[in-house]
């Protein structure tokens, strides 16, 4: 029990030592990582479906997405080295319905979404994104928040220093 205690002492005065704290990546990469994070205009995502065709008559729909992009929030790295990005979005999707290759409906609907990612930093000053962990918390519908999910996943590898 006393082992055990003093670990716990001994970790806590370590991490409060002038050296832990020399081994936080400096507060502008962060700064830098939100600087290449950022998306400051509308994205239009691009349109998927079909209109079906007039020959023989068939039906289809095509979905156009905007995806708006919002607050992005990057926490500092903690003891464990890893820091969150958290980017929040709002889009729109437009629905087109198509009979015979003419439009006969359209419907905008807009959804909220919420991408995260967890992420560190090398000692040579570059960002590690594990894309596998890239996760859409909300909003995956018809291509929302594509080119936020692209951008944070672009940015793995990339240097800050």
């Amino acid at each position: 029990m006393f082992a055990a205690l003093y670990a716990i002492t001994a970790a806590a005065s370590l991490t409060s030592s002038p050296v832990m704290e020399s081994l936080q990546p400096p507060k502008v990469w962060k700064d830098k990582l939100v600087s290449i994070l950022t998306i400051k205009d509308t994205v239009d995502e691009g349109t998927e479906g079909s209109k079906g065709s007039t020959f023989p008559p068939s039906g289809g729909t095509t979905y156009n997405t905007l995806t708006y992009p919002g607050t992005l929030e990057v926490t500092d790295p903690g003891e464990s080295g890893e820091g969150v990005i958290k980017y929040s979005f709002k889009a729109r999707i437009r629905k087109k319905n198509y009979e015979a290759g003419a439009e006969v409906g359209t419907h905008d609907s807009n959804i909220n979404g919420v991408i995260t990612a967890k992420y560190s930093f090398t000692f040579s000053g570059k960002v590690l994104i594990d894309v596998k962990d890239i996760k859409y918390e909300s909003g995956n519908e018809h291509n929302a928040g594509r080119c936020i999910y692209n951008r944070i996943k672009n940015t793995n590898g990339a240097t800050v220093k």
